[in-house]
């Protein structure tokens, strides 16, 4: 409103001047407020994963975190994509629904390292299951370990995760984890060229274009957390 009221004046003026032919009059432009991002401090983070240990949302909270996934990324993971002699992790597929989709959502796979951290959770959440068994599986189907978790089931589990740890569940989502994994990465003083590659996104910030590269930088740091 005040915008407008700026424009108006200055087009009357300009009309009273002869400096344009025809009274113009600014377009009515409402605005609506951006509600800022919410973030998980390190704190917090440890504390949804330590109170429910016992679930395996623990686990999927813990994969997020530390590796920085997309919801979609990790629910598509299978045993066969953990490589426990080598601590690596295969990133090549999504998941939409139950279904996997080969490829990610920008059409960049890695091979990731897994950070020591989050080695203890996936080494037990693969016990007993098969090559193509999903990591994470559904819920209703314990004994069907080859159905994929649905993004809508990680988003529930959240929410109980929340009332668990005692964290308030107002603006979190499955996607917080990796959102809080960059900003903890930014604190921590690490190069925003680095993050992105570590995250296989874009940068961030024009400052990254001149940034060195260092993703062993990131497992160290993310390991010292």
């Amino acid at each position: 409103k005040t915008i407008s009221s700026c424009l108006n004046a200055i087009f009357r003026d300009a009309y009273k001047l002869g400096l344009i032919d025809n009274k113009m009059k600014a377009p009515n432009v409402s605005y609506k407020a951006v509600k800022s991002q919410r973030f998980l401090s390190k704190q917090e983070v440890l504390l949804l994963i330590e109170r429910n240990n016992s679930h395996q949302i623990s686990a999927l909270m813990a994969t997020l975190y530390y590796l920085g996934l997309r919801v979609s990324e990790c629910c598509a993971l299978q045993v066969q994509d953990y490589n426990q002699t080598f601590k690596t992790m295969n990133i090549s597929k999504t998941s939409h629904y139950g279904k996997l989709v080969e490829n990610t959502k920008n059409n960049i796979t890695a091979l990731m390292k897994v950070p020591e951290k989050l080695i203890p959770f996936l080494d037990n959440q693969i016990k007993g299951k098969a090559p193509t068994d999903m990591i994470f599986h559904k819920v209703q189907k314990r004994n069907n370990n080859n159905i994929a978790i649905t993004i809508s089931s990680v988003s529930s589990m959240l929410k109980n995760a929340c009332k668990q740890a005692g964290i308030s569940n107002v603006g979190i989502s499955s996607h917080i984890f990796r959102r809080s994994m960059s900003q903890h990465l930014i604190e921590s003083k690490v190069s925003p060229r680095s993050i992105a590659k570590y995250l296989r996104d874009k940068p961030a910030t024009i400052m990254s274009h001149y940034a060195a590269e260092n993703t062993e930088e990131i497992r160290d740091m993310i390991d010292s957390f």
